[in-house]
């Protein structure tokens, strides 16, 4: 298991692979003595008291069975945290749908880490693809916002259209004014997208390029970050 200390985990916002050693297995509460885990899990990045800043994360099925009291070396894959910082990491075995084994007598290892940003270019286009037509401007702050909501660690960064009076309702959805919005339920507008992210797209909107958000990638819409129509 990992020896306790401060250790840098990896760019934040984005999956990590890291190797765990000796990682031991006990038997499931109800399970014949030689159940069988099933996976081992990212339990969860905690505060300074143990309480869970994010609860769950990436499963890493096991690659054989392993008894209890075995060991083995297990490679997990970690998406690290938002926004980078410290945290306290911890990893678990779990039996899917039935439990946790560090709640029921388990000790899952935990470390100290320092998550960095994920991204630390100076210039937008060093890092992303921004999906933008010719025919929209951005504010003066869009690039320098898009790139702060990159070094947090999210892949994807999408904000609000100013529109001409013309297609005000249509667009009214992206309207600017709010900040960022969790979950935001509409197609992404010309989005700003980390190289190596695919999107899948969607029917332009009024013209412009829409993507559905990303399904295993950290994504932020954002209603300060503003596109307008270039004036006529």
């Amino acid at each position: 298991m990992p020896r306790k200390g401060r250790h840098t985990l990896a760019r934040h916002g984005r999956p990590s692979r890291r190797l765990l050693s000796r990682l031991g297995a006990r038997a499931a509460p109800g399970r014949h003595p030689d159940a069988r885990p099933r996976g081992a899990g990212e339990r969860g990045d905690l505060d300074d008291l143990a309480n869970p800043i994010v609860w769950d994360g990436l499963r890493t099925p096991l690659t054989e069975p392993v008894a209890p009291g075995e060991r083995v070396d297990v490679e997990v894959a970690v998406r690290c945290p938002i926004p980078p910082g410290r945290y306290r990491f911890a990893l678990d075995l779990v039996a899917e749908r039935r439990a946790w084994f560090g709640e029921v007598g388990g000790e899952p290892p935990q470390r100290e880490v320092e998550v960095l940003p994920r991204v630390e270019a100076k210039a937008l286009d060093e890092v992303a693809e921004v999906h933008v037509p010719g025919w929209l401007e951005a504010a003066s702050d869009w690039a320098e916002r898009v790139l702060a909501a990159h070094r947090e660690g999210y892949g994807v960064v999408a904000g609000s259209i100013e529109a001409p009076r013309r297609l005000r309702r249509a667009l009214a959805p992206w309207a600017p004014g709010p900040g960022r919005v969790p979950g935001f339920s509409q197609p992404l507008l010309c989005p700003s997208v980390l190289r190596g992210i695919e999107l899948e797209c969607l029917p332009e909107v009024e013209g412009l390029p829409a993507f559905a958000p990303p399904p295993n990638e950290p994504w932020v819409y954002d209603g300060r970050i503003v596109l307008r129509w270039r004036p006529q």
